[in-house]
């Protein structure tokens, strides 16, 4: 399309041109669609005071405004533009399939790893060592490492240092050295968001207008919202404490060097569940609902001792999600990982374990739990990876 004036006055002026332009290619009730790809590249970027951002955006917008027009933006990687700086014109993505390391590792030469790690401990290594390669290959773009391997400094240089790690003759050595070069490193820098807890736990896909501003979403189970994991470690919610507490405790645990350990996934538990219970003033699981407005996250003994025969809950107060203490020297929590008291005066435990029903520790720790409450008293019901027992706190807890 050849505008009359390369330099318009206004945004309106090339707008109406491209509009009557249509009309008389298409006729008057025409339906257009415009697909931009990859629409960063309309112009350069770098050092550019913001210039081509603006342009790009102007330009999606000029087309949506069109009667009759469609835009769908298309991209490999989320752009580089500030969600509060985008487009208010098209707010409906498109999502791309969850990254699949696998096939990543198989695709990229650099990413190979020929070590067979049959052992539990270098499997369950191997396994935390693609969890963080998927999350620097985020950070690094996906397609500077999958398709311009060789056009950028930053994931040149980490494609190359990865290879030289993975192929070190010494099995375990190898797994070493990519855990390092792939290391979680927390950032003090944390941005405010209010949607934050919000998105941590999911938000309904029929709500997403509500939410406009969600960068990077992903669809989880349930025809539910969330983002990514980089982006919600990266903020705080000013409306949700908890949230900002379980986002340093999970920080935390991600220096782990084995993400299939317990420790990992009760810190997950804890951030969602206090997170979950502090937007809607309980927890919900089959057949039963608990009221517990989360406001604070501490750790605790339950059990003073290495085993459940002495209980004490004395000090537990409501709204609080307790987590088991088990640091500097003190005994493995002997029953659940988590505890609470609702408004109700009901004791809650949670216990956290990784497998399924054929799973030895999930039989252990289930029969443990059964045994406690046919001598305490209370109820007990079983949920997939959490174990949940309850009981009136009385003179027998």
């Amino acid at each position: 399309i050849q505008s009359s004036n390369p330099l318009p006055d206004s945004v309106m002026i090339q707008q109406q041109e491209l509009e009557t332009y249509l009309k008389n290619c298409l006729g008057e009730n025409h339906s257009c669609l415009f697909h931009l790809d990859e629409h960063s590249c309309m112009c350069p970027r770098d050092n550019d005071g913001g210039t081509g951002k603006y342009f790009s955006r102007g330009a999606m917008e000029l087309l949506a405004n069109i009667p009759g027009a469609t835009v769908i933006a298309t991209y490999t990687d989320v752009p580089n533009l500030p969600s509060q700086g985008s487009s208010g014109i098209c707010r409906v993505p498109i999502r791309l399939p969850i990254l699949d390391i696998n096939k990543v590792m198989k695709a990229v030469p650099e990413l190979q790893f020929d070590h067979a790690c049959t052992t539990r401990i270098r499997s369950r290594m191997l396994a935390t060592l693609k969890f963080r390669l998927a999350m620097m290959i985020r950070a690094l773009g996906i397609t500077s490492v999958l398709h311009r391997r060789h056009d950028r400094e930053e994931s040149k240089g980490f494609l190359a240092a990865f290879r030289s790690a993975a192929t070190l003759i010494d099995e375990e050595e190898a797994l070493v050295a990519c855990l390092e070069l792939c290391e979680f490193i927390h950032t003090d820098e944390l941005f405010p968001n209010t949607n934050a807890a919000a998105l941590l736990v999911g938000i309904p896909e029929k709500d997403y207008g509500s939410y406009r501003q969600i960068s990077n979403p992903i669809v989880i189970s349930g025809n539910m919202l969330s983002t990514s994991l980089s982006n919600l470690l990266s903020w705080t919610d000013p409306k949700i404490s908890v949230f900002n507490e379980g986002n340093a405790l999970f920080s935390l645990m991600l220096t782990d060097e084995d993400y299939l350990s317990a420790t990992p996934l009760e810190a997950a538990y804890i951030w969602s569940l206090s997170s979950k219970s502090a937007l809607g003033g309980g927890l919900k699981f089959p057949h039963s609902y608990f009221t517990i407005k989360c406001k604070k996250l501490l750790s605790a003994r339950l059990f003073p001792g290495g085993n459940s025969s002495l209980c004490d809950s004395s000090f537990l107060k409501k709204d609080i999600l307790y987590y088991a203490d088990e640091r500097n020297g003190k005994p493995t929590h002997p029953l659940a990982y988590i505890f609470f008291i609702t408004k109700d005066k009901q004791l809650v435990l949670v216990d956290v374990t990784g497998g399924n029903d054929n799973n030895m520790l999930l039989t252990n720790k289930r029969k443990n739990l059964v045994d406690w409450i046919n001598v305490n008293g209370g109820r007990m019901m079983y949920n997939e990876r959490l174990l949940l027992a309850w009981s009136g706190l009385g003179s027998s807890c």
